[in-house]
């Protein structure tokens, strides 16, 4: 956690205006954190903050690469991403969270840790299908859950059943008519 220190923002004596701060994401960051999806990263991270009376407003840009892990063939691959988020920190009562990017803090917040933030943020930008970039132009046709009018046809052109059963089937939609 000794690491982690570096992502916190002392708040209480920093002045009004825009501060710009950079942090880099690795392998060190990441082992902080429980996943089983990242465990390589090469992320820049730049920091607007825009403090007033108020508010804090963070605007967050990440830049780089994470090394992926391919759902088709095991492969390990680096996958660039850059991405932008905001974070707004409004000063009340008592600390809240309102929604996804609008957070309450107090009068007496001595910083602001934002840790967390930045490894979720990094865990948005991985795609939810990981392909390799060699199997990103190929489509997958072996997937039971891709719907094809082609497959559709061939099922409507296959031959009947077996007539003893078309007869059965005669014999109960009768019985069911009465």
């Amino acid at each position: 956690m000794k690491n982690l220190r570096r992502f916190q923002i002392g708040i209480i004596n920093l002045k009004n205006g825009l501060h710009h701060y950079e942090f880099e994401i690795d392998e060190t960051f990441l082992s902080h954190f429980p996943n089983d999806i990242l465990q390589k990263a090469n992320v820049k991270v730049a920091l607007q903050l825009d403090k007033s009376e108020r508010i804090l407003q963070t605007d967050f840009t990440l830049e780089g690469t994470i090394e992926l892990r391919c759902d088709r063939s095991l492969e390990l691959f680096d996958k660039p991403i850059q991405t932008k988020h905001r974070l707004i920190f409004k000063y009340g009562e008592a600390e809240d969270q309102i929604d996804e990017q609008v957070s309450v803090i107090t009068a007496d917040t001595q910083h602001l840790d934002l840790a967390q933030p930045i490894f979720e943020f990094v865990l948005l930008s991985v795609p939810m299908k990981r392909l390799h970039p060699k199997y990103e132009d190929q489509e997958d046709d072996t997937s039971p859950w891709v719907y094809s009018s082609e497959t559709e046809e061939a099922d409507e052109e296959q031959p009947e059943a077996d007539p003893r059963w078309a007869a059965l089937q005669k014999l109960k939609n009768n019985n069911s008519e009465k």
